[in-house]
Formats: structure tokens, sequence, C-alpha cells
């Protein structure tokens, strides 16, 4: 990476620039240099790549952002939403038909979302939970790879979540004594 006097009076660069995989001949040092430059800075983005510690901290920080926020969907959302819609679907009246509908659609929502654990509910063995995990990654994947494209579905997806969950919630806790038996949160595993 130094810049040579050519025996023509032209300066070059002996760093190899990755746009045009050449040395160009420049009319003065100072272009050399801008070059020179410009051509190891090109090499150090096109070579950066983390390793060791930092890929494996990325890699963690990743996975905990990816999983964390699965786990704020479900324990957030669509848990309370559902419990408290299927609540809701045994009372009487208006409140009980409402119940019915908001139970089909947060029903819906956990079906898309969470299709290991919709299928075998909590049983002993850990392959839901193995399943559930490699469906988040794939399904994480591709949004976040077709982000440009999915964005306004996704959104959508979510507000109409989250609109339907403090839905059920809300109107659950126009029911003094339904509401005194909703539990927001429940401990994971049913534990």
């Amino acid at each position: 990476m130094s810049i040579k006097n050519n025996e023509d009076g032209t300066y070059s660069s002996t760093q190899v620039n990755q746009r045009d995989n050449s040395n160009r001949k420049f009319s003065s040092r100072e272009e050399a240099n801008i070059a020179d430059i410009n051509a190891m800075f090109d090499n150090n983005k096109a070579n950066h790549n983390p390793e060791g510690d930092a890929a494996l901290g990325y890699g963690l920080m990743l996975s905990t952002l990816v999983l964390g926020g699965w786990a704020i969907l479900y324990y957030c959302l669509v848990s309370p939403g559902l419990r408290a819609a299927y609540m809701l679907s045994f009372t009487d009246g208006v409140f009980g038909g409402v119940g019915s509908i908001l139970t089909f659609i947060m029903r819906c929502y956990y079906a898309i979302l969470f299709f290991p654990h919709f299928m075998f509910g909590y049983p002993l063995s850990w392959t839901p939970y193995i399943a559930q995990t490699v469906i988040i990654i794939l399904v994480t994947y591709f949004i976040h790879s077709k982000w440009s494209r999915l964005k306004k579905k996704v959104l959508l997806f979510l507000a109409s979540l989250c609109a339907f969950s403090f839905l059920s919630i809300g109107l659950l806790a126009l029911n003094p004594s339904l509401w005194n038996k909703f539990e927001f949160f429940i401990a994971p595993l049913g534990l």
C-alpha cells in the first residue's frame, strides 16, 4: 500500500482497487494517495466479517432479540387476548356472542403464529418447543429478507392482533366478576 513513481512521470498505487481490479496511473501524487485510501477502505469494507468473540456476541444478541420478540408477542398479546376472549365466551348476552367471535379470531392468530403449540398444547415432550423454535427462526429470516415488500403486511397483521387482543381484554374488564379471575401473565410452561 504505497505510491510509486512510474518511469513516465505518473504515479500509481500498489493497492489493487476492488472496484475495477486494476492499478490505474494518476497524474499527481495526491490523486494516487486518494485512490490508495479509497482502495484500502473498499478492501476493508469488503472483507469485514466479525470473527471470534464478536461473531459470537452478535449471534447471541440477535437470537436474544428474535426469541425475546416472539416471547413478548406470545405472553403480552396472544395468550392474554385468547384467555380474555375465551372467558368472555362463557358469559350471557351480547358479551358471550362477541367473546365467541373474538375467541375464534384469537385462535386463528394463535394457530398462525404458534402452530406447534396450537396443535399439541403443552405435552411433556420437547418436540413442539423445538419445532416452534425452528419455525420462529425460519419465519423471522423470511420476514427479514423480504422486509421491504412485507413491511406493510406485517405491521398491519401486528396492529390487528393488538386491536383484537386489547378489545377482548377491554371487554372483559367491563365485567368485574370475570376481571377478578383474569390473569394477564401466566407462568411459562404452565408452572
